[in-house]
């Protein structure tokens, strides 16, 4: 805890005697400037590669002005502290310099800075950093403290610039799950999306399907309505014919009986 505050004064100081104006950087839905350079982790150097670490996921691009300085120590110590939120996030981080890129070897696995967590790559002439717009101002050769979250399609969804190294952490990785979150929600957007229209299509299917079982109903329905019209009118013919046969029959009765007197 001691050596945690012991570094945050340093950084503090250190972002004080750095400060002044540095370059803009580039901008949120900007695309990432690709790049490759040797880089070390936990004291093992390789080569780094942008495009092959975007197919895994999101990265994390923070730069720094030099190794082994107060504000970058405690920069690098903060980012291997969250290492593991960041890879639920699915994320990878990157550290890239100018500065010192010959103590990068031993600053990579060092305890109290990268520790062996993250990879920390060497930008000599601050190439990369031009490419990015971070280059600090006072002193050309180095890198400015910017940090970028790109996305797998290699657009830039956060960019934070700021000499002060304690909020560095914080920033990209709400960015990284906030763009992990929209993610999300976009693609389940889209599920739900195509499910309505699979529901519709498939209702209006169902609606055409059942107005016509309507219309079958509909039309026995009157079919058996004119029947029974029909039959009603037959049965009233009928009627009229046996009351008219009956009431031929009573005058006759009646007729006889007149004349039998």
């Amino acid at each position: 805890m001691k050596r945690l505050i012991a570094l945050t004064v340093a950084g503090c100081l250190g972002a004080v005697a750095l400060a002044g104006p540095a370059f803009a950087e580039l901008k949120a839905g900007a695309k990432a400037p690709d790049f490759t350079a040797p880089a070390y982790l936990a004291g093992q150097p390789f080569t780094y590669k942008l495009a092959d670490a975007l197919k895994k996921g999101p990265v994390v691009v923070y730069f720094f002005p030099a190794a082994h300085t107060a504000g970058c120590n405690l920069e690098a110590h903060l980012f291997s502290e969250a290492i593991d939120q960041f890879k639920a996030a699915n994320a990878t981080v990157i550290g890239v310099t100018a500065g010192n890129v010959d103590q990068l070897a031993d600053f990579s696995k060092e305890t109290e800075h990268c520790g062996g967590k993250f990879p920390v790559a060497a930008d000599d002439g601050a190439k990369i950093a031009k490419q990015y717009d971070a280059i600090l101002a006072q002193k050309p050769d180095w890198s400015s403290r910017t940090s970028y979250v790109i996305a797998q399609n290699g657009d830039i969804v956060h960019v934070y610039s700021n000499l002060n190294p304690n909020d560095h952490v914080i920033e990209t990785l709400n960015a990284v799950n906030s763009h992990i979150t929209f993610g999300r929600m976009f693609h389940q957007g889209e599920a739900v999306l195509a499910s309505t229209e699979l529901v519709a299509a498939t209702n209006g299917l169902g609606y055409v399907i059942v107005q016509f079982q309507r219309g079958f109903q509909i039309a026995e329905m009157w079919s058996g309505v004119i029947v029974l019209g029909i039959i009603g009118v037959l049965l009233a013919l009928l009627l009229r014919l046996v009351e008219r046969r009956v009431l031929v029959w009573y005058h006759g009765v009646r007729a006889a009986e007149r004349s039998e007197r």
